[in-house]
């Protein structure tokens, strides 16, 4: 499961995307945006809850209308056998992305100091690969907080505004990076 909440106008958090994953990519949440999938995604019932998507070489856009005020990006993850740069999630321009950068170790990275959301090389949490981790980001204009089964991992100072970060490139990319 798949989800993500935007602030936007008048300090109002909404849930813009709700995907389950449940043999589909169909939005169940508040707005009308339709997830644009790179191939034809493939399913597995090993999921968290119901299905899950494999990301491999695939992976789910996620257009936004605007640049939201704040975000808070949450998903479960269970990598099998990550390579090093296998991304979970990135936004913006730049690739901003939280990515494995060994079996185990999570970082984050960006290729551009000038849009990047947090300093780059950031490490956030180390993963057990065996079993299910909700993980999830909020960015709130000021501070950038991580965080592994509900537990606070880092908190570290926004580098840029959600406005640079994502510059002209409005989504959020889930899975594959190489």
């Amino acid at each position: 499961t798949l989800l993500f909440f935007l602030k936007g106008g008048e300090n109002i958090m909404s849930l813009l995307y709700w995907l389950p994953l449940n043999g589909n990519i169909n939005n169940n949440g508040l707005s009308s945006l339709s997830p644009i999938p790179s191939a034809t995604l493939t399913y597995n019932n090993n999921g968290k809850i119901g299905k899950c998507f494999q990301s491999g070489s695939q992976y789910i856009s996620l257009p936004l209308e605007a640049i939201p005020e704040a975000l808070s990006v949450c998903v479960w993850v269970k990598p099998n056998s990550p390579n090093a740069w296998t991304n979970i999630f990135s936004l913006g321009v730049n690739d901003n992305r939280m990515e494995v950068s060994t079996t185990t170790q999570y970082y984050w990275y960006c290729d551009s100091s000038s849009t990047q959301l947090i300093a780059s090389d950031t490490a956030l949490f180390t993963l057990d690969n065996s079993v299910w981790n909700h993980v999830c980001m909020t960015a709130d204009g000021t501070t950038v907080k991580f965080y592994l089964n509900g537990v606070l991992t880092k908190s570290v100072s926004q580098s840029n505004s959600l406005t640079t970060t994502f510059g002209s490139s409005l989504k959020i990319n889930i899975g594959a990076r190489i």
